[in-house]
């Protein structure tokens, strides 16, 4: 994934904005932290992001089933 957002990052002419949303069922491998910024049409609870990608100017969100907290907000 990460690969891929750089790909996409270095792609200057494209018209649109790269957005991930990230899934696991197991701990994420990184410690999530609070989105910037809203993004329409997502719930406001649902504020989780990978860092790394929050940095890099990428909106991401996590999800889990297996209910892990950093999925749904961090507080």
């Amino acid at each position: 994934m990460v690969f891929l957002a750089e790909h996409l990052l270095a792609r200057k002419d494209a018209p649109w904005q790269p957005l991930a949303f990230i899934g696991s069922e197991v701990p994420f491998p990184f410690e999530a932290r609070q989105a910037r910024a809203p993004l329409a049409g997502i719930a406001t609870d649902v504020s989780a992001s990978m860092p790394l990608m929050e940095d890099w100017g990428i909106a991401s969100r996590l999800a889990s089933r297996a209910g892990l907290p950093a999925a749904s907000m961090v507080s």
